[in-house]
């Protein structure tokens, strides 16, 4: 069952190579003789993994009970979970100035540079548990549902000057 946005856009995790292209799981097209629609998916991919990936590091990197498996039920790990973002979210309101250089920064091209959570620990990466029998074909025909969607009502006004053409 996929389950859709109030815009009409299925829900979806962002992956990188190392994941398989699934329905659930959008990763970026591969970076040769790419034209400008899939660029554009890329760039609009990468600029979403930065922003999830800067949010698990700094949490991560300041409550340290995310480098592993939490070991508790479900309402638990959440009540863990909203505690850990307010305490983040007291913190940084506290300290605006000095907690910019742990977020990683766009560099108008796609390319980041590194924030300095990116240097203080090691995040553990996930297993496979669960993963369920889809073909690679229904991955590519969600992402290139997505495409199409960048490419039309969920376009942005500084996307074409993201790609180089």
């Amino acid at each position: 069952m996929t389950l859709y946005s109030p815009y009409g856009v299925p829900y979806f995790i962002i992956g990188d190579d190392a994941f398989p292209l699934r329905p659930w799981m959008m990763k970026s097209f591969s970076m040769r003789q790419m034209d400008p629609d899939q660029q554009i998916f890329n760039c609009r991919l990468s600029r979403a993994r930065r922003v999830v990936e800067n949010t698990f590091g700094i949490l991560a990197m300041r409550f340290q009970i995310f480098l592993g498996s939490l070991n508790s039920t479900a309402d638990r790990a959440e009540q863990i979970t909203q505690a850990c973002v307010t305490l983040h979210n007291m913190l940084r309101t506290r300290n605006r100035n000095s907690q910019m250089n742990l977020i990683d920064q766009g560099n108008g091209d796609c390319s980041l540079t590194p924030g300095e959570w990116r240097s203080c620990t090691q995040l553990l990466d996930g297993d496979n548990r669960g993963a369920r029998n889809v073909t690679p074909l229904d991955g590519a025909n969600q992402r290139n549902y997505l495409k199409d969607y960048f490419m039309g009502p969920g376009a942005v006004h500084w996307q074409e000057k993201m790609i180089s053409k």
